[in-house]
């Protein structure tokens, strides 16, 4: 009776685990249909291998560098005696 009980919860707790994969890779494959993704390289060549391989249509490259890192520079301030900290 006991095994029997545990068996269950081993086969339930599969096979959620291979629900959640199925959901998770429907919905890849579903995402990658309305974008249009493919795996084709763009040639019309129909028989033999293809040669050409379709580059990015836009490249980002920033024109905007960030400035050189300076270390702050530590100020040293002297309180003279007579003033008392005032």
């Amino acid at each position: 009776m006991q095994e029997d009980i545990v068996s269950r919860r081993v086969a339930r707790f599969f096979a959620g685990w291979m629900v959640c994969m199925g959901v998770l890779g429907g919905a890849a494959v579903g995402l990658a249909g309305i974008a249009n993704a493919s795996t084709g390289s763009g040639s019309t060549q129909t028989t033999g291998p293809t040669t050409s391989v379709r580059g990015p249509q836009v490249v980002a490259t920033p024109n905007i560098t960030a400035p050189r890192w300076v270390p702050p520079q530590h100020r040293v301030i002297v309180i003279p005696l007579e003033t008392g900290g005032e």
